[in-house]
Protein backbone atom coordinates (compact mmCIF):
# COMPACT_ATOMS: atom_id res chain seq x y z
CA UNK A 1 0.00 0.00 0.00
CA UNK A 2 2.86 2.37 0.80
CA UNK A 3 4.47 1.68 -2.57
CA UNK A 4 1.18 2.47 -4.30
CA UNK A 5 0.96 5.71 -2.32
CA UNK A 6 4.41 6.82 -3.43
CA UNK A 7 3.63 5.75 -6.98
CA UNK A 8 0.84 8.34 -7.00
CA UNK A 9 3.54 10.99 -6.85
CA UNK A 10 4.40 10.22 -10.49
CA UNK A 11 1.58 12.30 -11.95
CA UNK A 12 1.55 14.85 -14.73
CA UNK A 13 0.99 18.55 -14.04
CA UNK A 14 -2.75 18.43 -14.73
CA UNK A 15 -3.34 15.48 -12.41
CA UNK A 16 -1.28 17.09 -9.66
CA UNK A 17 -3.22 20.33 -10.03
CA UNK A 18 -6.56 18.54 -9.79
CA UNK A 19 -5.35 16.58 -6.75
CA UNK A 20 -4.57 19.75 -4.78
CA UNK A 21 -6.53 20.28 -1.56
CA UNK A 22 -8.52 23.30 -2.73
CA UNK A 23 -10.41 23.55 0.56
CA UNK A 24 -7.09 24.00 2.37
CA UNK A 25 -5.89 26.54 -0.21
CA UNK A 26 -9.09 28.59 0.20
CA UNK A 27 -8.74 28.52 4.00
CA UNK A 28 -5.14 29.74 3.75
CA UNK A 29 -6.24 32.54 1.41
CA UNK A 30 -9.04 33.55 3.79
CA UNK A 31 -6.61 33.67 6.71
CA UNK A 32 -4.28 35.76 4.57
CA UNK A 33 -7.03 38.22 3.65
CA UNK A 34 -8.11 38.52 7.30
CA UNK A 35 -4.49 39.17 8.29
CA UNK A 36 -4.26 41.90 5.62
CA UNK A 37 -7.23 43.74 7.10
CA UNK A 38 -5.89 43.24 10.63
CA UNK A 39 -2.54 44.78 9.69
CA UNK A 40 -4.29 47.55 7.76
CA UNK A 41 -6.50 48.42 10.72
CA UNK A 42 -3.58 48.51 13.17
CA UNK A 43 -1.91 51.01 10.83
CA UNK A 44 -5.05 53.20 11.07
CA UNK A 45 -6.01 52.71 7.44
CA UNK A 46 -2.56 53.35 6.00
CA UNK A 47 -0.47 51.04 3.86
CA UNK A 48 2.66 51.54 5.92
CA UNK A 49 5.89 49.52 5.84
CA UNK A 50 4.61 46.66 8.01
CA UNK A 51 1.38 46.20 6.08
CA UNK A 52 3.14 46.19 2.71
CA UNK A 53 5.85 43.89 4.02
CA UNK A 54 3.21 41.50 5.35
CA UNK A 55 1.43 41.41 1.97
CA UNK A 56 4.67 40.85 0.05
CA UNK A 57 5.73 38.04 2.35
CA UNK A 58 2.33 36.34 2.20
CA UNK A 59 2.24 36.44 -1.60
CA UNK A 60 5.77 35.09 -1.91
CA UNK A 61 5.32 32.25 0.55
CA UNK A 62 1.86 31.39 -0.75
CA UNK A 63 3.47 30.91 -4.17
CA UNK A 64 6.12 28.74 -2.50
CA UNK A 65 3.36 26.79 -0.74
CA UNK A 66 1.66 26.02 -4.07
CA UNK A 67 4.95 25.23 -5.81
CA UNK A 68 6.00 22.76 -3.13
CA UNK A 69 2.69 20.92 -3.63
CA UNK A 70 3.90 19.88 -7.09
CA UNK A 71 7.14 18.30 -5.84
CA UNK A 72 7.20 14.52 -6.12
CA UNK A 73 6.46 13.02 -2.72
CA UNK A 74 9.32 10.54 -3.17
CA UNK A 75 11.74 13.47 -2.97
CA UNK A 76 10.39 14.41 0.48
CA UNK A 77 10.66 10.79 1.56
CA UNK A 78 14.26 10.39 0.37
CA UNK A 79 15.49 13.71 1.76
CA UNK A 80 13.64 13.59 5.12
CA UNK A 81 16.68 12.76 7.27
CA UNK A 82 18.93 15.16 5.35
CA UNK A 83 16.43 18.01 5.74
CA UNK A 84 16.12 17.34 9.47
CA UNK A 85 19.90 17.35 9.99
CA UNK A 86 20.34 20.58 8.01
CA UNK A 87 17.68 22.36 10.09
CA UNK A 88 19.22 20.95 13.28
CA UNK A 89 22.59 22.42 12.26
CA UNK A 90 20.88 25.74 11.59
CA UNK A 91 19.45 25.66 15.12
CA UNK A 92 22.96 25.15 16.46
CA UNK A 93 24.06 28.03 14.23
CA UNK A 94 21.45 30.26 15.85
CA UNK A 95 23.12 29.69 19.21
CA UNK A 96 26.61 30.37 17.83
CA UNK A 97 26.01 33.38 15.56
CA UNK A 98 22.29 34.14 15.56
CA UNK A 99 20.60 37.53 15.36
CA UNK A 100 19.27 38.82 18.67
CA UNK A 101 16.10 40.92 18.87
CA UNK A 102 13.79 41.72 21.81
CA UNK A 103 15.88 39.57 24.13
CA UNK A 104 15.68 36.43 21.98
CA UNK A 105 18.15 34.87 19.54
CA UNK A 106 16.00 33.04 17.01
CA UNK A 107 17.25 34.08 13.57
CA UNK A 108 20.17 33.60 11.21
CA UNK A 109 20.98 36.49 8.90
CA UNK A 110 20.98 35.56 5.21
CA UNK A 111 21.64 39.20 4.27
CA UNK A 112 18.41 39.43 2.26
CA UNK A 113 16.17 38.00 5.01
CA UNK A 114 16.51 36.69 8.54
CA UNK A 115 15.78 32.95 8.61
CA UNK A 116 14.12 31.39 11.65
CA UNK A 117 15.18 27.70 11.63
CA UNK A 118 12.76 26.75 14.40
CA UNK A 119 9.89 27.28 11.95
CA UNK A 120 11.51 24.86 9.49
CA UNK A 121 11.91 22.31 12.28
CA UNK A 122 8.12 22.04 12.54
CA UNK A 123 8.29 20.48 9.08
CA UNK A 124 11.60 18.72 9.59
CA UNK A 125 10.45 16.74 12.63
CA UNK A 126 7.31 15.54 10.83
CA UNK A 127 9.31 14.40 7.78
CA UNK A 128 11.92 12.70 9.97
CA UNK A 129 9.43 10.76 12.08
CA UNK A 130 7.21 9.88 9.12
CA UNK A 131 10.16 8.30 7.32
CA UNK A 132 11.41 6.62 10.49
CA UNK A 133 8.10 4.89 11.16
CA UNK A 134 7.83 3.98 7.49
CA UNK A 135 11.08 2.01 7.81
CA UNK A 136 10.05 -0.15 10.77
CA UNK A 137 7.24 -2.73 10.98
CA UNK A 138 4.09 -1.42 12.67
CA UNK A 139 4.29 -4.24 15.22
CA UNK A 140 7.63 -2.86 16.45
CA UNK A 141 6.45 0.70 17.09
CA UNK A 142 5.98 0.03 20.83
CA UNK A 143 9.24 -1.88 21.35
CA UNK A 144 11.61 -0.03 23.66
CA UNK A 145 14.59 -0.06 21.29
CA UNK A 146 12.55 1.76 18.65
CA UNK A 147 11.59 4.56 21.06
CA UNK A 148 15.05 6.04 21.57
CA UNK A 149 15.53 7.55 18.11
CA UNK A 150 12.16 9.40 18.07
CA UNK A 151 12.82 10.57 21.66
CA UNK A 152 16.17 12.15 20.81
CA UNK A 153 14.87 13.46 17.46
CA UNK A 154 12.25 15.40 19.44
CA UNK A 155 14.26 16.28 22.55
CA UNK A 156 17.29 17.84 20.82
CA UNK A 157 15.47 20.49 18.72
CA UNK A 158 13.07 21.13 21.61
CA UNK A 159 16.02 21.93 23.88
CA UNK A 160 17.75 24.08 21.23
CA UNK A 161 14.61 26.18 20.71
CA UNK A 162 14.00 26.53 24.47
CA UNK A 163 17.50 27.99 24.81
CA UNK A 164 16.71 30.81 22.33
CA UNK A 165 14.26 31.24 24.28
CA UNK A 166 11.07 30.44 22.36
CA UNK A 167 8.75 28.28 24.45
CA UNK A 168 5.77 28.63 22.10
CA UNK A 169 7.61 27.32 19.03
CA UNK A 170 9.31 24.60 21.09
CA UNK A 171 5.90 23.34 22.24
CA UNK A 172 4.59 23.38 18.66
CA UNK A 173 7.59 21.33 17.50
CA UNK A 174 6.96 18.84 20.30
CA UNK A 175 3.23 18.62 19.54
CA UNK A 176 3.92 18.13 15.81
CA UNK A 177 6.33 15.29 16.53
CA UNK A 178 4.14 13.63 19.14
CA UNK A 179 1.20 13.73 16.72
CA UNK A 180 3.21 11.67 14.22
CA UNK A 181 4.31 9.26 16.97
CA UNK A 182 0.70 8.83 18.13
CA UNK A 183 -0.57 8.28 14.57
CA UNK A 184 2.18 5.69 14.09
CA UNK A 185 0.53 3.63 16.82
CA UNK A 186 2.46 4.31 20.01
CA UNK A 187 0.46 3.22 23.06
CA UNK A 188 -1.05 5.90 25.26
CA UNK A 189 0.80 4.60 28.33
CA UNK A 190 4.09 5.94 26.97
CA UNK A 191 2.59 9.41 26.63
CA UNK A 192 1.37 9.22 30.23
CA UNK A 193 4.79 8.09 31.45
CA UNK A 194 6.43 10.97 29.59
CA UNK A 195 3.93 13.46 30.99
CA UNK A 196 4.54 12.40 34.60
CA UNK A 197 8.32 12.35 34.06
CA UNK A 198 8.36 15.85 32.59
CA UNK A 199 6.06 17.13 35.34
CA UNK A 200 8.41 15.70 37.96
CA UNK A 201 11.44 17.31 36.29
CA UNK A 202 9.71 20.70 36.20
CA UNK A 203 8.88 20.43 39.90
CA UNK A 204 12.49 19.62 40.72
Amino acid sequence: MINNYFHKGNLNFRDKFLSLDFALIILVLLLGIISFFAMYSTARGNFDYYTKNHIYRFCIFFAVFISISFINIQLWHKSAYFFYVIVLLLLVGVILFGVTASGSTRWISLFVINLQPSELMKIGIILFLAKYYNTIPSRDVNRIKFLFQPFFALAIPFALVIIQPDLGTAILIMVSGLSVVWLAGLKIKYFLYSFFLHSLLWLL
